[in-house]
Order: structure tokens, then C-alpha cells, then sequence
């Protein structure tokens, strides 16, 4: 779970006060208001929108699963939305699985590799992941792919669907969901948008800007045992200062 998220109802107060709907609003879950109503089901397609569009660190997720004797179908989790690319491995082996593979590609190897192959292929059909060739027994299998579960019911350390979003947590920056919220349900109702969806822009760009981490880039090409100084190895021949 990030260190930081928002509880639904707090954003739809916020943004229920900033779009002058109330003067103040005590506890939006008793509300009977036509318009809190909507902001609820304009949260919900705003942070389905969100998972899908990006890819946030927060929706990251970890799985493995042990071969078992004649079985080449295993059953992805569940809130699969999809797969983070060249993370599935036969840690066993210590080999990356080939893949996904397209369905030409998929009757092609069917259809021509009859040979033994100690190298996996793979693709994603139904929900599950099928291997081919089918592995041995007790093998693990260990992948990493998006969530679509973009929050949960309580504070915990697992992402589930949250069943009442009245009690929900939500896995996104509590300004991001606001500024979202606010041009959602304004441009729903055909209103002008302008303003507010230059500040929720804004506020995705640093949303997306924060949860983005970039390596270092060291010029004097640092190795594991040492900082390397810069020398005749890594200046040009001319031109160096210009």
C-alpha cells in the first residue's frame, strides 16, 4: 500500500464544497442528494479510468505459482489487469519465459516446434496463463502485473475490490482525486470545463511526476566497487569545456 491515500468520503466532501453543491456536508454516506449521489459514481469511473490509463507504482503486484504434473493452464489472479512486461520467470531455471505470444505465433510454434525445448512460451488466453511446453513438476513461476483494484475496504496491506465505496479507502493522492473528481462531474453536467481540467492536469503531472523514479546517470560511469573519476577513458579527444 503507498504511503499516502485518500478515504472516498473526505474526496467527495472536498470536492462537493469546492463545487459550491453544499455549504458543508457532514457525512456524505447518509446523503439522499442527487448530486453527491453522482460524485460517488463519478469517482468510481475516475479511478477505473486512472488504473487503466497508467501504469502506478501502487497497482504493482507480485505473484508465483508451483507447476503441477500434465498442467499448462494456470489461472491468473484475481484483479488481473495485465501483465508488466518481461517479468515472468521460471525461477526455478533462472530463465525469462518467451512471450506473450500472439495467437499466429501460438499455432506457428504448435504447428512446427516439435522439438524438446528447455526454453517456455507463453500467452494470456481466458485468464490464464498457458505454457508450452508443458513444464515438469514443482517448477515456480513468478510474475509481476497490474491491478485493476485501485483501493480497499479498510486500511490493510492488500488491494481488494472495495464493495461500498461509501467506506473505502482509495490508492491515489487525495488532490489528484479532487481536482479529477471536480472536472468529472462537471463536464457530465455540460458545464465548462476549462479551469478545471487544467487543474486536474496539473495535478496528474505531479501525481505521474512522484510515482515515476529514474536512475542516475553517472558520467564517470561508476561501477559496483568504486566512483570512476573522469579521465582519458571516458573524455573526448577534443572539445572538452566548449
Amino acid at each position: 500500500m503507498p504511503s499516502s491515500y485518500a478515504l472516498a468520503t473526505d474526496v467527495i466532501t472536498k470536492a462537493a464544497v469546492e463545487l459550491g453543491l453544499v455549504p458543508s456536508l457532514a457525512d456524505p454516506a447518509t446523503s439522499t442528494d442527487p448530486s453527491i449521489l453522482q460524485l460517488y459514481a463519478q469517482l468510481e469511473a475516475l479511478c477505473d479510468d486512472l488504473v487503466r490509463d497508467f501504469d502506478w507504482s501502487q497497482m504493482r503486484q507480485a505473484q508465483t505459482f508451483t507447476t503441477e504434473p500434465d498442467l499448462d493452464f494456470y489461472t491468473l489472479p484475481s484483479g488481473y489487469l495485465h501483465l508488466i512486461d518481461r517479468t515472468l520467470w521460471n525461477d526455478t531455471r533462472n530463465q525469462r519465459l518467451i512471450g506473450p505470444l500472439s495467437a499466429e505465433e501460438w499455432q506457428q510454434l504448435q504447428v512446427n516446434d516439435t522439438s524438446p525445448s528447455t526454453e517456455f512460451r507463453f500467452r494470456i488466453v481466458r485468464g490464464q496463463i498457458h505454457l508450452s511446453p508443458t513444464p515438469d513438476d514443482g517448477w515456480v513461476i513468478a510474475y509481476e502485473y497490474m491491478s485493476r483494484y485501485w483501493g480497499a475496504p479498510s486500511y490493510i496491506t492488500n488491494q481488494y475490490p472495495i464493495d461500498n465505496l461509501l467506506t473505502g479507502y482509495i490508492y491515489f493522492d487525495k488532490r489528484l482525486l479532487i481536482t479529477g473528481l471536480k472536472y468529472y462531474f462537471l463536464r457530465q453536467k455540460g458545464f465548462d470545463v476549462t479551469a478545471a481540467k487544467d487543474a486536474y492536469e496539473r495535478a496528474l503531472a505531479r501525481a505521474l511526476s512522484l510515482d515515476t523514479q529514474s536512475p542516475v546517470l553517472d558520467v564517470g560511469g561508476k561501477t559496483m566497487l568504486s566512483t570512476r573519476p573522469l579521465d582519458m577513458n571516458n573524455l573526448p579527444d577534443t572539445g572538452f569545456g566548449e
